[in-house]
C-alpha cells in the first residue's frame, strides 16, 4: 500500500494486551497505515470521538467493558457508526460469532491470525468502506441536484403560464406570428 502521508489510511487497534497490540502494529505500519491503539473499551471511546479512524480492529474480551458492548457504543455516535469494525478474538464459537456481528461489527478474525490474512481483510474492509461514503456522497450531491432542478422546472412551468396568458391578451397573427 505504502500511500502518501496525506492519504494514510488511520486504523485504531483495540486489545488489553500490549503484545497483541504491537504484533498488529508490526504488521500493518509496513504496510502504511498509521496505528491508533487503546487497551480499553472506554479508551477507544475517547479516541474515535476526538480522531475518526478509518477502521477499528477489536478484541472482544477485555475487562471493563468488551469488544461487542464497545462496538454498540459506537455505533451510536454520529460520525463514528459507519467506520468499520472487525473483531480479532481467541473467541471461536458461534454464538461470539453472531454477537460480534449483531453489535454491529462487520468481520470476525480468530487468533491467532495469519499476517496476510489480515493485511487483506483491512485493505478489503477499507477499500468497500471508501466505496459507501463516496456514493453517500453522491447521493447527496444528486438530491442536491434534483432539489435544484425540480425548482428550476417549477420556474419554467410558471414563466410558460405567464406565455400563455399573455398570449390570450395579446393579438399574434396566426400567418406571421407576430404581434
Amino acid at each position: 500500500m505504502n500511500a502518501p502521508p496525506s492519504e494514510m489510511q488511520t486504523v485504531l487497534i483495540v486489545d488489553d494486551i500490549p503484545a497483541n497490540l504491537s504484533i498488529l502494529r508490526e504488521v500493518l505500519e509496513p504496510e502504511g497505515f498509521r496505528i491508533l491503539d487503546a487497551t480499553s473499551g472506554a479508551a477507544a471511546l475517547n479516541i474515535c470521538q476526538r480522531t475518526l479512524p478509518d477502521m477499528i480492529l477489536m478484541d472482544v474480551s477485555m475487562p471493563e467493558m468488551d469488544g461487542f458492548e464497545t462496538c454498540r457504543r459506537l455505533k451510536q455516535l454520529e460520525g463514528v457508526r459507519s467506520i468499520p469494525v472487525v473483531f480479532i478474538t481467541a473467541r471461536h464459537e458461534t454464538e461470539a460469532m453472531v454477537e460480534g456481528f449483531t453489535s454491529g461489527g462487520l468481520d470476525y478474525l480468530a487468533k491467532p491470525f495469519n499476517r496476510m490474512e489480515i493485511i487483506t481483510r483491512v485493505k478489503a474492509h477499507l477499500e468497500t468502506s471508501r466505496l459507501h461514503r463516496l456514493v453517500r456522497e453522491r447521493n447527496l450531491e444528486l438530491e442536491r441536484l434534483n432539489a435544484e432542478l425540480t425548482s428550476r422546472q417549477q420556474q419554467l412551468e410558471e414563466a410558460l403560464a405567464s406565455i400563455k396568458t399573455l398570449r390570450g391578451l395579446i393579438p399574434i397573427c396566426s400567418y406571421c406570428k407576430k404581434v
